[in-house]
């Protein structure tokens, strides 16, 4: 996954770009909040790691633009600061931050957080396929969808007779796992 590092301060972008690419990540760079704009445009980029003061465009007006943009997909932002206050935090995260980390920032610390967003937009992705799937089931060609009705009907039919049945016998979760309620 590509993630873009939007930081006007050479040294600390050059540091989280090594850091990153350690863990076998693919990263872009940005030196302000326009040309992070400018590469999120493009679409590539799926979680975003600004600092808060940048010329032209800072990290806050950069989250807030995000969120009122229209992307082909969701942004995951981690907004990295040196104000460190709780109300710097609410901002933050309130211009539409996912994470927030202050400066200066482990590394260890940053991966982690990277893992978290990737197993977060990695949820956005399961979303996505099993939506596509029902839609696909929901277009119902005349083979797939008579076989559907079929399977529907036989399951409709077997739990009704699982209901009737005397060897059938409904049991709470607590009494199935030898729990006690």
């Amino acid at each position: 996954m590509l993630i873009l590092a939007a930081d006007d301060d050479e040294v600390t972008l050059a540091a989280i770009q090594h850091a990153l690419q350690l863990d076998g990540h693919d990263v872009v760079t940005a030196t302000n909040g326009r040309e992070a704009l400018e590469i999120l445009g493009r679409g590539a980029c799926r979680i975003l790691i600004s600092d808060w003061m940048m010329p032209e465009v800072n990290g806050i007006t950069l989250c807030r633009s995000i969120r009122e943009g229209e992307f082909s997909a969701y942004i995951y932002i981690i907004l990295v600061s040196s104000h460190t206050d709780r109300a710097d935090v609410v901002a933050g995260l309130t211009a539409g931050a996912d994470n927030f980390m202050s400066k200066p920032f482990d590394f260890n610390e940053l991966r982690v957080r990277i893992r978290a967003a990737e197993r977060i937009l990695g949820m956005e992705t399961k979303d996505v396929t099993i939506f596509t799937m029902a839609k696909s089931v929901e277009a119902r060609d005349a083979h797939s969808g008579n076989h559907l009705e079929r399977v529907r009907r036989y399951t409709r039919a077997s739990a009704k007779a699982s209901r009737r049945s005397r060897d059938f016998e409904v049991r709470s979760i607590p009494s199935i796992c030898g729990c006690s309620t």
